[in-house]
């Protein structure tokens, strides 16, 4: 199954938005901020000629993240795993809370405490 078979995937990215939008929300949801000029421009491009597929741009974005949002994207994954591993299962909670981390490793601590994750006691 493809990662745009998911319904969670269809609900954030729905098909017929367009390349924009597409790009605009995943760097949204991944690094809570707009894209660059540049990456918006040549991610823009590699979309709209087929170079590349809107699964393989996020994988890309993803890997080829740095600084800030190398850790914006580790901090959402601590926490991410944590609410997995807890056997939460509410996509709306799961979204809130992930929309709350920031690149500051003391916000990964207070959302895993404040939501009662058990990692928490890991974190302190």
């Amino acid at each position: 199954m493809s990662f745009f078979d998911q319904e969670e995937t269809q609900t954030r990215y729905p098909i017929g938005t367009s390349n924009e939008a597409f790009i605009e929300a995943v760097y949204h949801n991944l690094f809570t901020r707009e894209p660059d000029s540049e990456g918006f421009a040549y991610w823009l491009e590699a979309l709209e000629s087929s170079r590349v597929t809107r699964d393989l741009f996020i994988l890309a974005v993803i890997n080829g993240a740095l600084g800030d949002d190398k850790t914006i994207l580790t901090n959402k994954t601590v926490v991410g795993v944590a609410f997995a591993d807890d056997g939460r299962d509410d996509i709306d909670e799961a979204k809130s809370i992930l929309d709350e981390i920031t690149t500051e490793d003391p916000t990964v601590t207070q959302i895993l405490c404040s939501y009662a994750l058990s990692s928490c006691g890991e974190r302190n």
